[in-house]
């Protein structure tokens, strides 16, 4: 395992609470995250939280970089990072992974990847690792911090906006204190 926890398919060993993506990552769900997940009100919880999150991600002038070529409206968006978040927290019938294979695919623009009709160069967020390579890749970002991972200092920035939506959203007053 490589440290992260992943959502998607069953895996054989998901009797004990292990989940596997699609690229073969293993991750683990446990009940004290189902129980978080139904006491802080499910998915639509996260959407509360998700939705207050990139209001406040959009502001901020550090992880915009981030969004780039984005098209999408952010309450689609945080929609999309509720349904992975859920199902990283064990919740039914892989919501995430059923939009992930469901949603139209679409082209996003960034720095570096394959070139497009229009000359520029796109990629597609078909995974949460696209979606991060595409991050890494913004057109927004300076030229030399492209294709650079998510270090400390973004992380840092991101979960604080993060706690703080949670908090905000007041979905269970013990969940994210």
């Amino acid at each position: 395992m490589n440290g992260s926890i992943t959502a998607g398919r069953r895996s054989a060993a998901a009797d004990d609470g292990y989940v596997t993506d699609r690229s073969g990552d293993l991750g683990f769900t446990s009940a004290t995250q189902s129980l978080l997940m139904n006491e802080g009100g499910g998915t639509d919880g996260l959407v509360k939280i998700t939705t207050l999150f990139y209001g406040k991600f959009h502001e901020d002038a550090h992880l915009r970089l981030f969004l780039g070529g984005l098209q999408q409206p952010l309450d689609v968006h945080a929609r999309r990072l509720a349904l992975y978040i859920s199902e990283m927290m064990g919740a039914e019938g892989r919501p995430w992974t059923r939009d992930t294979e469901t949603r139209p695919r679409q082209p996003i623009r960034i720095q570096g990847g394959v070139g497009d009709a229009e000359g520029g160069r796109c990629h597609y967020a078909d995974s949460r690792a696209d979606a991060h390579f595409i991050a890494w890749h913004s057109i927004a970002r300076e030229p030399s911090k492209v294709g650079r991972r998510f270090k400390l200092d973004d992380c840092r920035v991101w979960m604080r906006l993060f706690f703080w939506s949670a908090r905000e959203a007041n979905v269970h007053p013990n969940m994210f204190v």
